[in-house]
């Protein structure tokens, strides 16, 4: 049976808003994950109400959309091993998913904020895991849609301080301690997503919130040749609340 947290951490469907249309033979796997403060659902509700993984659910149908979710008070020190860890949260997350009623061939995710770091964490304990379901859920990743997630260490700290005094858990201010571990995660990934041949797409916002431009330019550039990142007119909140869903926002995704 699995664990309290397990369950929090499994993957919702979005089925299309035709339930007829649900794929029974996927060709890919669409999966949403949130960041810092956010959940599965709020997080890609724009202003007019549309909520993204319905709309991708309903435009394609050739694929399953879920979205995953985690509290955010969870999230503690990566050193100090006091509650969840990100390490944590991406083996919850990626046992979540291999327990996808259906197993599309492909997997897909769009990751906001620090979701992006939790993935690559997810993506990374796979590919070490002796466990061939994990390796299997590795090696299915074809893309990962960062959007406005701080890859580079020395960014982190700001990032998490200006969440942390909008609202967001004490707990995690922890984990400003944890710059070193982040970029060696981040130098892995570099290397994992070339050798594997995994498509990257990176966005940072131009606008500030709360004052502070959370993710810039620099600290939204995960480092993967080929991967520039395209900056979105909208801050750190709205980036993943893109209006006018089935534009050019979901084509360069």
């Amino acid at each position: 049976m699995k664990s309290f947290l397990m369950i929090e951490e499994a993957p919702t469907l979005i089925s299309p808003t035709d339930a007829a249309l649900l794929s029974l033979s996927p060709e890919i796997d669409i999966v949403f994950l949130h960041g810092l403060a956010g959940d599965r659902f709020s997080t890609w509700t724009n202003s007019e109400g549309e909520f993204w993984p319905q709309i991708i659910a309903d435009m394609f149908a050739n694929c399953r959309v879920y979205t995953c979710g985690f509290k955010s008070s969870k999230l503690s020190s990566l050193k100090t091993g006091e509650g969840a860890s990100i390490m944590d949260l991406g083996s919850m997350i990626a046992d979540g998913l291999i327990c996808r009623e259906v197993l599309a061939p492909k997997i897909l995710f769009i990751c906001h904020s620090l979701g992006g770091l939790v993935v690559k964490q997810m993506i990374r304990k796979c590919s070490d895991s002796a466990d061939k379901d994990f390796n299997e859920l590795g090696r299915s990743c074809v893309g990962v849609a960062f959007l406005a997630t701080p890859h580079q260490g020395s960014k982190l700290a700001s990032t998490l301080n200006t969440i942390l005094s909008n609202g967001a858990s004490k707990q995690l201010a922890q984990l400003t301690e944890s710059e070193e571990e982040l970029f060696d995660l981040n130098e892995y990934f570099r290397t994992h997503a070339v050798r594997k041949e995994i498509s990257v797409k990176s966005f940072y916002e131009t606008e500030k919130t709360w004052g502070v431009q959370v993710v810039d330019k620099v600290s939204g550039n995960p480092g993967v040749f080929g991967s520039d990142p395209i900056g979105v007119e909208g801050d750190h909140i709205t980036i993943c609340k893109p209006v006018g869903l089935g534009s050019g926002f979901i084509t360069n995704i």
